[in-house]
C-alpha cells in the first residue's frame, strides 16, 4: 500500500535542504508538495520560503510567499531573513513594509533579520537609523537580542562609536551584548577587542563559546602566542575544549603563531574533521613552508569524501605559489571549477598571478588577467607589479600601474610601487619623474616644515 506524504514529512525534508548543493532535491520536494496538494499548507509554505532563501533564490521565495493563501510572522521572517543573507537590504525593507501593511505583527526575530541586512555605510542613513527609530518607538530596544543586533549593525556600517555608545548605555550587560561589542571591535581594532574580552571576565560575565572563539581569533590575527596559550588554558579549564568552533579557533591561533605541533595535538582524527578543520590544517602547513604536507592533506581530504570550498583552494594555491609548484597550482585551479564546481573568485586569481609572477612567467600572468572570469581589482595589479619588480619588467609594470590608477587615481602606493620597479631596472630619470608626478617631494617638504 502506498504511503501518503503528510506536511510533517515534507517539512522535515525541506528543512534538510539547507545548502545550495541540494537545489535540485529542493525543487523536487516543491513539486511533491504541489502533487500532494500541500502547497497551501502554512508550515510547508514557510519551509519553502526558508529553503529558497538559503539557495539564494529570493525571487522564487517571494513568489511562494505571494501565492500562499495565509501568511504569518514566520513567513515574513523567512523572506526578510533570506534577503538579509543574500545582501539585499532594499528588498528586506520592502518586505518589512508589506508585512506591516498586511497587519502581521513583527517580533524580535523580524527586527534582527532586518538589521542584519545592513552592511555598508550607505545603508546606515538610508535604512539603519530609521529602523533604529522604529525600534525605539515600538519598544524593541529593551530586547537583549535586538540590542546586540544594533551594536553589530552600526559597526558593520562603519559607525563603531555608535556601537560603543549603545553598549555603554546598557543598564545590564549580559554575554550577548559583550559578544556583540567584542565582535564589533574585532573588525576595527584587534587589540581593543582583546581588552574587551578581559573586561568581560573582570565584570563577572561568564565566557561562552562565542567570546572565547573571538578572543582566540584575535590572538591568532595578532600572532600573540602567550595570550593565545592562556586563553586555550582557560578553554580547557571551562570544559569548552571539545567544542568544534573553539577547537578550530585554537588550531588557527597556533597555526598563525607557527606552533604546528600544537595544531596537530588539537586536530581531530581524519574521519571526524570538518571542512573548516581541513582548511585550517592546509593553511597552517602552507604558511610555514610545508607545501608537500599541504598537498597531502588536500588529497586525504578528498579521499575521505570531504568537498573542498573556495577557502580550501585559496590555501592550496597559496602553498603552490610559495613552494614554486607552478604546474600543480595551475592544475588545482582548473580542477577547482571543472571537478569541484567551485567558482573562481578574485582571491584565487591573485594566487595564480602570484604563482606565475614568482616563476617569471609574466606574459602568461598578463594573459591570465585578460581572461579572468571576474574583474581584476587592485590586488591583481599589485601582485603583477611585485613580479615586475622581481623580474625587471619595466613595460609591463607601466601597464599595471596605469590599470591600478584607473581603479583609484588617488592611490599614492601605485606610484611608489612603480618607482621601485624603475629603480630596480636602473631608470633613475623615471624614478624622479614618478616622484614629481606623485608629489611626494612636496608632501615631504610640508611634513618637514
Amino acid at each position: 500500500m502506498r504511503k501518503v506524504i503528510n506536511y510533517v514529512t515534507l517539512t522535515s525534508a525541506l528543512s534538510a535542504c539547507s545548502n545550495p548543493e541540494f537545489l535540485v532535491e529542493g525543487k523536487i520536494l516543491h513539486a511533491l508538495a504541489v502533487v500532494a496538494n500541500l502547497q497551501d499548507n502554512l508550515i510547508v509554505g514557510n519551509a519553502l520560503v526558508t529553503m529558497y532563501g538559503k539557495f539564494s533564490k529570493t525571487v522564487r521565495a517571494q513568489k511562494v510567499l505571494q501565492i500562499m493563501p495565509k501568511r504569518d510572522e514566520v513567513t515574513w521572517n523567512a523572506l526578510i531573513g533570506g534577503y538579509a543573507e543574500n545582501k539585499e537590504p532594499n528588498e528586506a525593507i520592502t518586505a518589512f513594509k508589506f508585512m506591516r501593511e498586511e497587519g502581521t505583527p513583527a517580533n524580535y526575530i523580524t527586527i534582527i533579520n532586518v538589521l542584519s541586512a545592513f552592511l555598508v555605510p550607505g545603508d546606515l542613513q538610508k535604512h539603519g537609523m530609521p529602523i533604529h527609530a522604529h525600534i525605539v518607538l515600538t519598544g524593541f530596544e529593551l530586547d537583549n537580542y535586538v540590542q546586540s543586533s544594533l551594536i553589530t549593525m552600526y559597526a558593520k556600517c562603519g559607525d563603531l562609536n555608535s556601537s560603543n555608545s549603545i553598549f555603554n548605555g546598557l543598564t545590564v550587560k549580559n554575554s550577548i551584548a559583550w559578544n556583540a561589542i567584542i565582535a564589533a571591535n574585532a573588525n576595527h581594532g584587534l587589540e581593543e577587542a582583546l581588552k574587551l574580552v578581559l573586561m568581560m571576565g573582570r565584570a563577572g560575565v561568564g565566557f561562552d563559546q562565542f567570546s572565547l572563539s573571538v578572543a582566540l581569533s584575535v590572538s591568532a590575527d595578532l600572532a600573540m602566542l602567550e595570550e593565545g596559550q592562556q586563553l586555550h588554558g582557560l578553554v580547557v579549564k571551562l570544559g569548552f575544549d571539545t567544542d568544534h568552533y573553539i577547537s578550530n579557533a585554537a588550531m588557527d591561533m597556533y597555526g598563525k603563531c607557527g606552533e604546528m605541533e600544537d595544531v596537530l595535538k588539537i586536530l581531530q582524527s581524519p574521519t571526524n574533521r570538518s571542512r573548516l578543520s581541513w582548511n585550517i590544517l592546509i593553511s597552517s602547513f602552507a604558511k610555514h613552508g610545508c607545501f608537500q604536507k599541504a598537498r597531502e592533506s588536500f588529497q586525504e581530504m578528498i579521499k575521505l569524501g570531504m568537498k573542498p570550498d573556495r577557502v580550501t583552494f585559496v590555501s592550496l594555491l597559496s602553498a603552490c605559489s610559495h613552494g614554486g609548484l607552478v604546474d600543480d597550482g595551475l592544475a588545482y585551479y582548473n580542477a577547482m571549477t571543472t571537478e569541484f564546481c567551485v567558482p573562481p573568485g578574485v582571491e584565487h586569481c591573485v594566487c595564480i598571478i602570484d604563482l606565475l609572477g614568482r616563476s617569471g612567467r609574466l606574459s602568461e600572468a598578463e594573459n591570465f588577467i585578460k581572461e579572468m572570469p571576474v574583474p581584476p581589482n587592485d590586488l591583481v595589479w599589485r601582485s603583477l607589479l611585485a613580479a615586475c619588480k622581481t623580474h625587471h619588467n619595466f613595460e609591463l609594470a607601466r601597464k599595471a600601474t596605469e590599470r591600478l590608477l584607473e581603479l583609484d587615481p588617488s592611490d599614492d602606493s601605485a606610484y611608489v610601487l612603480f618607482s621601485n620597479v624603475c629603480a630596480t631596472t636602473g631608470r633613475w630619470e623615471e624614478v624622479e619623474n614618478v616622484r614629481r608626478t606623485d608629489g611626494i617631494e612636496k608632501r615631504n617638504e610640508e611634513a618637514s616644515m
